[in-house]
């Protein structure tokens, strides 16, 4: 890679996907741990792509340096990754994930990446992220027993009790976990060059209305829906701008939504809308949930679904648990 060369599909390599975790699902892991009372630590993995061990058959050049002077023109044939492959996220998540369910790990159905083991009535939580790792258990001795077999195997360096995942700080005080993403937010204004820029109380005032100005003037489709990106990831901890972030992201291209509706032929992107109807109705008949009566002030959806007054705006964002990270003791 160093010397430019490229890998050909097919030939160097084939499937690259890899699992990454889902948001939610390291949320609902830290709101587990609060409820729990249990500790989250991190560990690191050093040069995690370069544990990969590759499937396919790949020859390089001697490097230069390292040259076999008897046999000045054989090729190298790799048994592990290098860096700039292909294969190295998705090769390092299959040993990982070979190496936990070999010692006696469960892997979640839903989330790829959520591991768990249970002995007796202990159980022990891992969430994979690429090279970074968090676990929590509820005997310590189950914590000890996976860095001894995760370090027998990797070489990794032990972060401590979680402080910092995924652009999330996480911050535990005896009141439970709390989570923000200020640094994250700094980086977008400084990103953005909008550090000067004045604050708003509320993201979009109430009587708001927008629409596309085919007479003004285009923006870079490129840094729009960038900026856009930045926003969805910080409603992650920020969810009362959702609404805001949202509708503007209504007008970064133009969606091929409203002719589905005119074009009644069903194919692969079309045929999951029906099941959508059914959906909750099959969970409130399996006693999954219930449908209540909720009256209109305590809406809390409403701060994902419209624009509202300053007041209730404050109101509906501190029913959801958003709290000012500069008052944290």
């Amino acid at each position: 890679m160093a010397k430019g060369y490229n890998q050909e599909e097919g030939i160097d390599y084939g499937e690259t996907f890899t699992p990454i975790a889902r948001l939610e699902v390291v949320r609902l892991l830290l709101a587990l741990a609060c409820m729990s009372g249990l500790k989250l630590f991190q560990k690191d993995v050093k040069s995690s792509f370069l544990n990969g061990l590759i499937n396919e058959e790949v020859y390089v050049e001697q490097p230069s340096g390292f040259e076999d002077h008897q046999h000045p023109n054989h090729v190298y044939k790799l048994k592990k990754a290098l860096y700039g492959f292909k294969q190295p996220p998705r090769q390092w998540y299959e040993r990982l994930n070979n190496s936990l369910l070999s010692n006696g790990y469960e892997r979640r159905m839903i989330d790829k990446t959520l591991f768990i083991k249970k002995s007796n009535s202990e159980i022990i939580l891992v969430q994979i992220y690429v090279d970074d790792i968090i676990f929590c258990a509820t005997k310590d001795n189950l914590c000890e027993e996976f860095v001894a077999a995760m370090q027998g195997e990797f070489e990794m360096s032990m972060m401590g009790e979680l402080s910092f995942f995924l652009g999330l700080q996480v911050k535990k005080s005896k009141d439970g976990i709390f989570l923000c993403q200020s640094k994250y937010c700094k980086e977008i204004l400084k990103k953005f060059e909008m550090e000067s820029c004045k604050e708003a109380n509320t993201p979009m005032p109430s009587s708001c209305y927008i629409d596309a100005d085919m007479a003004g003037k285009e923006v870079g489709q490129t840094e729009n829906r960038g900026l856009i990106g930045f926003l969805l990831y910080l409603t992650a901890s920020r969810p009362d701008i959702m609404f805001a972030v949202c509708l503007c992201e209504r007008f970064q291209a133009n969606p091929s939504a409203i002719n589905l509706t005119k074009n009644h032929i069903q194919h692969s992107r079309t045929k999951h809308i029906e099941i959508r109807h059914h959906f909750i109705r099959d969970h409130v008949n399996n006693g999954d949930c219930e449908m209540k009566f909720i009256e209109t002030r305590l809406q809390l959806t409403d701060i994902f679904t419209k624009s509202l007054q300053k007041n209730m705006f404050f109101f509906l964002r501190n029913e959801l648990g958003i709290l000012d990270s500069q008052t944290l003791s």
